[in-house]
């Protein structure tokens, strides 16, 4: 794992995941390095509403959205839709579903970071209510 790493985090608060990803009205754009969690930005979503479903016109919406997180290696939503999470799962970006406190969050994604023996897809057993999307 690199001793940095971006993480998008869809939240209405600023304390808790409790977003959906496309309807995600903003992003706060957090930084681990060396284990340390920092607030880098919030990044703000201007392209909210129902994007259910997969079509063509979903899909362009999304992938509007998307791109305000695509520099990130993880997206914590409270859910995402299967066209959402296969647009990630393509550019190798990793997707969790959350209804944790942010602060908990990130701190179980730095453990998981630093400890070499884990990866991405041992965060299920070690994060109670998180899991991979």
């Amino acid at each position: 794992m690199k001793n940095k790493m971006k993480i998008a985090i869809a939240s209405s608060n600023g304390i808790y995941v409790n977003l959906h990803f496309s309807k995600a009205g903003r992003f706060m754009i957090y930084e681990i390095k060396k284990g340390i969690p920092k607030l880098l930005e919030i990044r703000e979503n201007k392209i909210t509403g129902n994007h259910d479903g997969c079509g063509p016109e979903i899909k362009s919406l999304l992938d509007k959205v998307a791109e305000l997180v695509e520099d990130c290696n993880i997206i914590v939503c409270y859910k995402i839709g299967g066209c959402g999470r296969d647009q990630f799962a393509r550019k190798n970006i990793k997707v969790i579903e959350s209804q944790e406190l942010i602060s908990d969050v990130l701190s179980k994604i730095a453990n998981v970071g630093a400890n070499k023996d884990k990866e991405f897809k041992d965060l299920n057993p070690d994060l109670n209510l998180l899991k991979m999307a």
